[in-house]
């Protein structure tokens, strides 16, 4: 009778897990892309890829029991280089991250609910025209993922859109778990409970970030910025440590 949404993006298709992963775990995966647009997106090498590796369990939450989704911990081998905030006042009009320009990155963050901010969150992929954006509204203890600006969207009628998701606050804070790609960003908010996967189409140097505050000052408790390397970097290390093994 209750219908509980996986992943409330658009790009999180037929998602599979697998047995027998050495240490018990349930490991998922799924087709970044959608049906209504896999054909038409405007890329010329290459036409869908896979999400990040997700290790799913279940909670209890005041809700009941919901599914849990937190990128493997094998991804942090990727991590290079941090950058960290804590407790900070978050005005509009100015972005910690003004000096950081990314096109991939690991972002974990969490915020103080009881604020005076309409709305808090990130802009990624930015520039003076473009941007995506993933925000909270306390009022309405809303999640939401826009990318109606993200870059190349008029490729499909409804691909510039905003996708929402309820999320209430766990004592008094949200915590907010982003991976920013070439062309995708996928969410993670309160630990897994809530997830949003989008694929985006930035056109030219779109590598701002911003953390934005509109109509009030947010409470930032913890902010951590995390550059990644390439995952095909770590298999040529592998394959030269084979190949200097043999």
């Amino acid at each position: 009778e209750t219908i509980l949404w996986m992943d409330h993006g658009s790009d999180f298709y037929a998602p599979q897990s697998w047995n027998d992963e050495p240490n018990g775990r349930r490991i998922s995966i799924a087709w970044m892309s959608n049906w209504s647009y896999a054909r038409e997106v405007p890329s010329t090498d290459w036409r869908g890829a896979f999400s990040l590796p997700r290790e799913l369990t279940l909670a209890q939450t005041q809700q009941g029991i919901r599914l849990q989704q937190t990128p493997i911990v094998e991804l942090k081998s990727l991590r290079w280089g941090t950058l960290q905030w804590l407790d900070r006042k978050i005005l509009p009009g100015q972005n910690l991250l003004s000096e950081l320009r990314k096109d991939t990155c690991e972002i974990l963050a969490e915020f103080q609910v009881d604020s005076s901010a309409e709305m808090f969150g990130f802009h990624v992929r930015k520039s003076s025209t473009q941007q995506t954006t993933i925000a909270y509204i306390p009022k309405t203890q809303e999640l939401i993922l826009d990318r109606s600006t993200s870059g190349q969207v008029d490729f499909k009628d409804g691909f510039a859109a905003r996708y929402s998701a309820h999320l209430p606050p766990e004592n008094g804070c949200i915590r907010l778990h982003l991976f920013i790609d070439r062309c995708s960003v996928e969410v993670f908010a309160n630990d897994g409970l809530t997830a949003m996967t989008a694929l985006v189409f930035p056109t030219g140097q779109n590598l701002g970030l911003e953390v934005f505050s509109s109509d009030g000052t947010a409470i930032l408790k913890s902010l951590t910025v995390y550059k990644l390397q390439p995952a095909s970097s770590q298999v040529d290390d592998l394959n030269s440590e084979a190949k200097a093994t043999l």
